[in-house]
């Protein structure tokens, strides 16, 4: 994945392949299959980071990606959201220790 995005960037690699980009699918679709989570809690997952994210930042929620990645042993929730500005007074909890 990085490998990906570094050579987007530095223009070597404008387009995957078919056989790189059925690759980059099914390790997607085993992702999502590993963690066994259903499309509509799925949804609630992504907007719930997007509320959470947009009490310090303004962002653009239309173009946000959420998605599993699993490694050998591990599985990632990788979050690429844009951000568009920062807010001048985040909203904060008036209570001790709490996150919400």
């Amino acid at each position: 994945m990085v490998f990906e995005f570094m050579s987007r960037v530095l223009g070597k690699k404008n387009r995957l392949g078919s056989k790189d980009l059925a690759k980059e699918r099914l390790k997607l679709v085993l992702a999502q299959d590993r963690v066994d989570i259903s499309p509509q809690m799925f949804e609630k997952l992504r907007r719930d980071l997007a509320k959470a994210c947009a009490k310090y930042v303004e962002i653009d929620e239309a173009g946000m990606d959420v998605r599993f990645d699993s490694g050998d042993r591990s599985l990632a929730l990788i979050a690429s959201v844009p951000v568009i500005g920062t807010k001048r007074n985040p909203v904060t909890s008036n209570r001790r220790g709490n996150m919400d």
